[in-house]
């Protein structure tokens, strides 16, 4: 396989990551816009109910002016009716002291009976304008005694309307602050896949330009290396003594998998070592994996060390085991610097773990 061939098939993964990474920031793309629109009907939301509130409120106050308007008034007549008890308590008191001193007397002894009909009849007059008073009072302090009664009701029902619709807005606003939290969650998810989108494109695009280098120079140029490198699984040592890490490039905070190959951790500028003889295919640059190093072992056989500090080989040199390649350098780990490791046969990623010697 030619050096143009594996990098064809490099940028085909390459690809692929890509567009898995597009459907991620698609996806909390849409998510985003989805919670922005119901941010706009919350929002709607507690601004209708505010403006509830505030006629609830208004309608309280009224109907408590209201309240006070009839309690006035039913004090007046408390006022009235306790004036005419009083004046009609003083006048029982005076008929019965005059009844002592000869009201009877006089009714008794008149001999002339037009006399003693008009006088019944102007008591009669009088009590019944006093009945008249006192039911008048009455009935209008149960009118008004019922239409308190009333108003306190309807106070206690807007009341509760009021309570309820302000819980109802403490609720909106919990929701509201919850939904502004996500939609911050959301777009920091959003961001961080299009900040891994736009790094594969540029590795993608890197990946081109230096596959069309590559044809251009050597378009018909084969890798024919005798090797026994597939014998040598699980006999390889590692390229630099240091801690295996986890399958995983770090960003930030976030993870990203990767299964191609992976991390050793070890101080910047460590020695990094051929695992196997052969031919230093590519030595340079490519967008998105720093300086690397491509060893073909023959066979179809190649391992990549990428994220170097310094390339100490370069193309078309011969190496042996132990030869040391390059330098390591950061490789975007939150753990500090690192050496990115991947071993090939042909298109096909092989597990570095089962080939080198690891205790």
């Amino acid at each position: 396989m030619t050096e143009a061939e594996i990098k064809k098939k490099q940028i085909e993964q390459i690809e692929n990551d890509l567009k898995l990474e597009k459907e991620k920031y698609l996806k909390y793309d849409v998510k985003e816009k989805d919670i922005l629109e119901e941010l706009t009907n919350i929002e709607t939301e507690i601004s209708e109910k505010k403006k509830r509130l505030g006629e609830l409120e208004s309608e309280i106050s009224t109907k408590k002016k209201e309240l006070s308007r009839q309690q006035k008034i039913l004090n007046e007549i408390q006022g009235e009716l306790n004036i005419s008890e009083e004046v009609l308590a003083q006048r029982m008191v005076a008929f019965y002291k005059n009844a002592k001193r000869g009201y009877l007397r006089v009714l008794l002894s008149t001999d002339d009976l037009n006399v003693l009909n008009h006088i019944m009849k102007y008591l009669r007059v009088i009590m019944h304008e006093d009945r008249k008073i006192m039911n008048t009072l009455a009935l209008r302090k149960a009118e008004y005694s019922h239409q308190l009664v009333e108003i306190k009701r309807q106070i206690a029902a807007v009341s509760g309307l009021e309570e309820a619709e302000s819980q109802n807005l403490n609720e909106l606003r919990q929701v509201l602050e919850k939904e502004v939290l996500l939609l911050a969650r959301i777009h920091s998810e959003k961001e961080f896949y299009g900040v891994a989108v736009n790094e594969l494109q540029s590795a993608a695009d890197s990946m081109k330009e230096t596959i069309a280098n590559l044809e251009n120079i050597s378009k018909r140029e084969k890798i024919r290396l005798p090797s026994d490198f597939g014998r040598s699984k699980g006999k390889l040592p590692l390229p630099l003594k240091g801690k295996i890490l986890k399958n995983i490039k770090k960003t930030g905070e976030r993870a990203i998998e990767n299964t191609k190959g992976i991390y050793i951790d070890a101080p910047s500028g460590s020695q990094v070592m051929a695992v196997f003889p052969g031919r230093i295919d590519y030595s340079g640059v490519l967008k998105g994996y720093g300086q690397v190093i491509v060893i073909n072992h023959g066979d179809r056989y190649f391992t990549i060390s990428a994220y170097l500090h310094e390339l100490d080989k370069n193309k078309g040199d011969m190496v042996s085991v132990g030869d040391v390649i390059g330098y390591v350098g950061e490789a975007g780990l939150s753990t500090g610097p690192a050496l990115y490791f991947e071993i090939r046969k042909g298109d096909e990623n092989l597990n570095p773990l089962n080939w080198l010697k690891v205790n």
